[in-house]
């Protein structure tokens, strides 16, 4: 009769389907008994699919469009992101777009009063006026846009244009200082020809016609004129809407967080084929709420075991006491899973009383107790705790032979520990598998031996 019992762990895979696959995988060549998923299973990254099976991923706060890379929807998909569809979009096009109003944005200073050439080009106005033109306008009416173009007709001196300066014309003022700039930069207001292509192809002005656009071009206040249209970019473009939604979780992610939980059980159902131990799972405060019933109608069917804030056996001797919630993050929105450190102190009390002194218990919190070097993380370049005292108290008084975290990412890289003991608790944080897969193999009757392996992809 097998005496050890042997499990596998890995926790924030954010929704990554190439680590999972990965993490199932390594878990049956290593014969473990106990196949164990930790919170944040679900995905957060976004990217927005266009055309062609093509996708452009969002992959920092600070990323612009102009700057990332055009990646296959599918592949994105696998590796943990929703993607916004707009797959009316081409993306050679949504990417020179985005180039043209990062550079019409960054474009503060008329360096071509100073001799340098503008970052636009020739064949960008068309674009411009077919794109940017009725954005402008389209924030301009928005309240908030509204307010600010008061102001900017009140402050702005131009006697003869303020009583007629509409949402229209302010438009075609920026499309023609851009123009303007361009023609100072390449100095071509002594050639006819080009002046001429500049202005005029696509309008059929005459000089004279055109000149009051040119000058309030010209005359535009830097200052309040890019108040306008940083703003009116920042609001209206429609490639910034996937920025709104990423602050915006709980708008959007959901339905797609549904979509993947279903396509996870699909893919544990195959793997079930060969391997007959148990395998469990709990949420994380990344995980939408409404994933609980899909797990718990999987728990019904005996696919999965589901923790998710409550006490669940894995074996005739063997139990799981799983917890989800962590104490708020300062600068996140999305707080179904947030508690104070008393409520989880409350939480963590009434769960441990379904705990049997019979059976062997594991821990499957998400948030790792603190202080602990498993809670470690940098931040503003100061190392803090961001453990949960709560959890630490649970661990002290109730003894389980095993805790197994997640949360903190990437404590390991701080304190170079995954491993923690609390009294006769071994604690483990292997870190993340939202990029690369970090996977615990370990004992369950001999928790101190284990390994981490990174399985290549």
């Amino acid at each position: 009769m097998k005496t050890e019992m042997t499990y596998s762990f890995g926790t924030d895979f954010h929704g990554n389907l190439k680590n999972i696959d990965a993490f199932l995988q390594t878990s049956k060549q290593a014969g473990v008994d106990h196949v164990i998923f930790g919170g944040d299973v679900a995905p957060k990254k976004m990217g927005i699919r266009l055309k062609g099976n093509t996708a452009f991923p969002y992959r920092g706060r600070n990323e612009e469009i102009s700057t990332a890379q055009i990646e296959s929807a599918d592949k994105l998909q696998e590796e943990g992101y929703m993607l916004l569809a707009q797959t009316d979009i081409d993306p050679g096009a949504l990417q020179r777009i985005a180039r043209i109003t990062h550079d019409c944005v960054a474009y503060q200073t008329l360096r071509s009063h100073h001799g340098d050439e503008s970052d636009i080009h020739l064949e960008d106005f068309p674009m411009i006026e077919k794109y940017l033109v009725p954005l402008i306008v389209q924030f301009l009416r928005t309240e908030f846009g509204k307010r600010l173009f008061e102001r900017y007709v009140q402050e702005t001196n131009y006697p003869t244009a303020e009583q007629h300066l509409t949402p229209e014309k302010f438009a075609k003022c920026y499309l023609y200082r851009l123009k303007n700039d361009y023609a100072l930069s390449r100095r071509l207001f002594g050639n006819t020809d080009a002046i001429s292509q500049l202005y005029f192809d696509e309008l059929g002005h005459s000089l004279e016609e055109a000149r009051p656009f040119m000058e309030l071009g010209m005359r535009a206040t830097v200052g309040d004129f890019q108040v306008l249209i940083r703003s009116a970019f920042q609001h209206a473009l429609p490639w910034m809407q996937w920025r709104i939604i990423y602050d915006n979780m709980q708008n959007y992610a959901p339905e797609e967080q549904r979509t993947f939980a279903r396509e996870l059980l699909r893919r544990i159902q195959n793997f079930r084929q060969t391997f007959h131990g148990s395998i469990s799972l709990i949420l994380g405060n990344d995980d939408d709420p409404s994933l609980s019933q899909i797990f718990d109608d999987a728990d019904a069917n005996g696919l999965i075991r589901h923790a998710t804030n409550r006490v669940v056996d894995i074996s005739p001797n063997l139990h799981m006491l799983g917890y989800s919630n962590v104490p708020p993050i300062e600068g996140i929105a999305l707080d179904d899973w947030f508690k104070t450190e008393a409520a989880i102190n409350g939480d963590l009390s009434a769960l441990a009383k379904q705990m049997r002194s019979d059976m062997m218990c594991i821990a499957n919190i998400h948030v790792p107790p603190g202080p602990s070097p498993l809670a470690k993380a940098i931040v503003e370049g100061k190392i803090g705790d961001f453990g949960s005292t709560s959890v630490r108290r649970f661990l002290e008084e109730q003894q389980p032979q095993l805790a197994l975290c997640g949360h903190i990412h990437r404590a390991w890289e701080v304190t170079h520990c995954v491993c923690d003991r609390i009294g006769a608790t071994t604690v483990f944080n292997p870190g993340d598998s939202e990029y690369n897969p970090r996977i615990l193999i370990g004992s369950i009757t001999q928790p101190q031996q284990y390994t981490v392996v990174t399985p290549t992809q």
